[in-house]
């Protein structure tokens, strides 16, 4: 990435108006390798003529004869040849393997698919953009303890590649290319004040924005209709849609809106309490479809049965069922609600400081997808952090005793029902990802400079 500010700064207008300025011109190049590989077996049952080749290349024709006896297999051929097993003459139990089955130290472990096979393969991509953003800031300081101002700042975030998924990728006559999303854009406004109240002992900011996106990133399933964003060389056409994916893509319009609201108060010299709360509404503000591919309560096999169309171009149920519309939803990972309250209180000593601090912290449900489906949502959670600290008077060196979640309570960071994450495959699992449990820690800091 290249780039830098042409211009930022302070300007005076009056005794007590003044306007920041800037701007800013980025340029970013990514260049993009994706590598590929996997290990499976095929079923030697697909191709007996594997036994009778194995017999006509056996070491003698009592060897020969063994391998095609009654109770043998393809399968078991295999596994004698590559000398994972040898033969009993048991039709009922034809071989016996030659490291037991939990083994993982052995070379020539059983095989129960048949012919081994893997493969391989690397496809890379380049991704560039420009762009230049700005901010303009009104500030007005009607008094030295009070500041009330307003601005736009624009801003981007680069494009870039679907990487690590089954849909990144796209063949047009052998020639592949990665699949990409474009440069997400923003324009954030915001009207704000920070002012001081009883000689500076106590401090109070608070925020009013509203974030614009254009071309939001986010990660969707749905069902693409029409070309997408492809690297490909001059020459080659591209595809048409390829129907079901699971991508980043880039929604059209979507905004995030709200209030944050700080304080701090010092009670008196050594107790200091502190809070902040803050509300966001963030939605889509575009009908954009997305798949509604794996839900429990209506599964395809169900009642969609062959969907092999756009299930929003349906005339019957199945529109209903699988066909969602963002335009409204919340944007997923982001809570309504979000509050903090702290208090701090210090001991001064001849030989440092000591200082205790507490903090209960809160934060609102919210979804872990744009489906916002109930196994999607994440609950609210209250935690407790609790932190006593020792600062030497030659600031030479500190200690801390904390404790993170001191209930021990179990919070959710994530809910989903991802199949391909639990390991459970389309039996509709339901996988949460949770934060730490209680965390006891002592730190120690010496500074030998």
């Amino acid at each position: 990435m290249l780039g830098g500010d042409g211009w930022l700064g302070d300007y005076p207008i009056s005794d007590t108006w003044s306007v920041t300025l800037g701007v800013r011109y980025s340029e970013d190049s990514r260049e993009a390798r994706e590598a590929r590989g996997g290990y499976s077996e095929l079923e030697a049952a697909d191709y007996p003529w594997i036994q009778t080749m194995i017999s006509l290349t056996a070491p003698d024709a009592e060897t020969g004869a063994a391998i095609m006896a009654e109770g043998m297999t393809p399968l078991a051929a295999i596994n004698v040849a590559t000398g994972a097993a040898t033969m009993t003459g048991d039709p009922f139990n034809p071989i016996t393997p030659t490291c037991a089955l939990g083994s993982t130290e052995c070379a020539t472990p059983l095989r129960l698919g048949g012919i081994p096979i893997s493969w391989g393969s690397r496809i890379g991509g380049n991704y560039e953009t420009k762009n230049t953003s700005f901010r303009i800031n009104f500030n007005w300081e009607p008094s030295p303890d009070h500041l009330i101002y307003a601005g736009l700042t624009t801003s981007y975030r680069a494009g870039g590649f679907n990487m690590g998924g089954s849909d990144n990728r796209v063949y047009i006559d052998g020639t592949g290319s990665l699949v990409f999303y474009g440069d997400e854009k923003l324009k954030a406004w915001e009207v704000g004040f920070k002012s001081a109240f009883l000689d500076g002992r106590a401090q109070l900011t608070g925020a009013l924005y509203y974030y614009d996106y254009e071309d939001y990133q986010d990660h969707v399933e749905t069902w693409e209709t029409s070309s997408g964003d492809f690297d490909l060389p001059a020459g080659i056409e591209a595809p048409a849609g390829r129907g079901p994916v699971s991508m980043t893509d880039n929604i059209p319009k979507a905004h995030n809106a709200g209030f944050e609201i700080d304080g701090v108060l010092l009670v008196t010299d050594s107790l200091t309490v502190g809070g902040n709360y803050s509300y966001t509404e963030s939605v889509y503000d575009v009908s954009y479809p997305v798949f509604n591919e794996n839900d429990p309560r209506y599964p395809r096999e169900i009642f969609g049965g062959d969907l092999n169309m756009d299930p929003c171009l349906a005339t019957d149920a199945t529109k209903d069922l699988y066909c969602l519309q963002v335009d409204g939803v919340q944007l997923s990972g982001i809570p309504k609600h979000k509050a903090t309250g702290w208090a701090s209180y210090q001991w001064v000593m001849d030989s440092g400081t000591l200082t205790w601090y507490g903090s209960v912290a809160y934060t609102g449900e919210y979804f872990t997808n744009t489906f916002a489906r109930p196994w999607d949502e994440v609950p609210e959670r209250h935690r407790i952090d609790t932190r006593l600290s020792f600062d030497s008077a030659d600031q030479r060196w500190s200690t801390s005793l904390f404790i993170d979640n001191v209930l021990d309570d179990t919070f959710l960071r994530w809910s989903d029902m991802e199949g391909r994450r639990s390991g459970h495959g389309s039996n509709f699992p339901q996988r949460v990802v949770a934060l730490a449990p209680r965390y006891v820690g002592v730190e120690f800091v010496y500074n030998f400079l």
